[in-house]
């Protein structure tokens, strides 16, 4: 099943000892097997905001194939019922905006400031959100619209390393989020971006 999730855009598959010392984004996590499942049903649907329909319709479609359903898409009402919501608000995870207030000295943008330690401190579930909807947030979508951009050098300037953050938080529980330890690794990430020919906007010094 594929789901259009942030952290479906890392570059590499790391093999890793989780008791060792590692520089690896998303920072890895144990994980407790429970017994469980979330079922799909004709009659489920897909609530997104009015910015995220178009990622609504396109989750619908990369389910079709696998379930045999038409998933209904709406952009309004509380995630009641069976209904999937992925998170993607303007303010957070926005990737089009600006990364920086000095906008002369950026590639330019549609507008906004999405810094790095915005993106980092993004939790998807709203801390408002009443305990028995939260199991219905799949997880979070970054957004990236090219209409300012004019190359794909362009886009991943954009992208990265913002979405590397996403990726952590997205994977990471938010009781293991560390802003300065996710900085210290993303030092060698970057580096691994760099062997990759990736226009990654540099941190600021």
């Amino acid at each position: 099943m594929r789901l259009p999730l942030a952290a479906l855009l890392a570059l590499a598959a790391v093999t890793f000892d989780l008791k060792a010392q590692i520089s690896v984004i998303p920072r890895p996590a144990s994980l407790t097997p429970k017994s469980g499942h979330f079922t799909l049903t004709p009659r489920t649907t897909i609530w997104a905001t009015r910015g995220t329909a178009a990622l609504g319709r396109q989750l619908a479609g990369y389910l079709e194939p696998a379930t045999g359903f038409n998933l209904t898409v709406k952009t309004a009402g509380p995630p009641t019922g069976n209904r999937i919501v992925v998170m993607a608000p303007n303010n957070d995870v926005y990737f089009d905006h600006y990364q920086s207030l000095n906008t002369a000295g950026e590639p330019l943008a549609i507008g906004g400031f999405t810094p790095l330690d915005s993106v980092y401190a993004y939790e998807p579930v709203p801390a408002q959100l009443e305990p028995q909807f939260v199991k219905h947030v799949l997880g979070a979508q970054g957004q990236l619209w090219t209409e300012y951009m004019k190359d794909s050098r362009h886009v991943e300037y954009m992208a990265f390393p913002r979405v590397s953050a996403l990726a952590e938080v997205v994977w990471t529980p938010k009781t293991a989020k560390d802003f300065a330890d996710f900085s210290a690794r993303l030092k060698t990430h970057l580096r691994r971006l760099q062997i990759l020919d990736v226009n990654y906007r540099a941190l600021e010094p």
